[in-house]
């Protein structure tokens, strides 16, 4: 009877390794082949440059990535912009209601590209990664870089804007009466770029670090998601 048990609890054993090893490999595969698609997109994306770009160089450069584009157009005669959206996530649908079972923060890689008049007029590359689960601020790092040729980007920007600029914001919790409740949590970086920022300054606004995706160790602020600019 004994041999038994023990012959069953070794089994039990077995089992539950291999099933966690194979939970794990699920979660790490996802998370290293969308990165890779990420790291395709980004080098793509680097190439692009608002207000000389064509929307059909774009497209010709951003065909393998086709399957996962949305667009989303609109059509006033005015303003006929249009916006291809490009999402990766190392989070496999199945995840989702799993999250405190699994090794990894869920991360979000994600560019934008405007259109108008058959011209690429604005980028927008962001990369985020929670910090806390299930609040809904995460860490992120974004830089959004526009033509300064196209009047729907520069009305956007303040009359001081000379190119480049750079804004750093915390976020919190509040109480339910909206108070501060002295919770922190999650910074945020965003940066705006047109063509007169200088090659150094776009480089590095674009110098994502996408091994975020698989990293065991959290991108817990944002110098982790893109190294800090100078």
């Amino acid at each position: 009877m004994r041999a038994r048990l023990r012959r069953a609890a070794l089994l039990f054993v077995l089992i539950s390794v291999l099933l966690s090893a194979a939970f794990a490999t699920a979660i790490l595969g996802t998370a290293w082949s969308q990165q890779r698609r990420a790291s395709r997109l980004l080098a793509v994306v680097k190439e692009l440059r608002p207000g000389s770009t064509t929307e059909h160089q774009a497209r010709e450069a951003l065909k393998p990535f086709s399957r996962y584009e949305i667009v989303y157009e609109q059509s006033r005669p005015d303003k006929p912009l249009k916006t291809a959206q490009y999402e990766f996530l190392n989070v496999p649908p199945w995840r989702v209601g799993m999250l405190p079972l699994t090794f990894l923060r869920w991360t979000r890689f994600a560019v934008d590209i405007t259109y108008r008049h058959g011209m690429v007029t604005q980028l927008t590359v962001g990369e985020m990664q929670e910090e806390h689960l299930g609040y809904p601020h995460p860490d992120a790092a974004t830089v959004r870089i526009y033509s300064v040729h196209d009047e729907a980007g520069t009305k956007l920007l303040p009359d001081e804007f000379n190119g480049y600029s750079l804004h750093l914001q915390e976020t919190g919790g509040v109480d339910e009466n909206g108070h501060w409740s002295g919770f922190k949590c999650c910074e945020q970086v965003f940066n705006q770029l047109d063509e007169r920022a200088t090659p150094e300054q776009r480089s590095q606004a674009l110098n994502f670090n996408l091994s975020c995706f698989s990293s065991i160790r959290p991108c817990d602020e944002p110098r982790k998601i893109r190294p800090p600019l100078r």
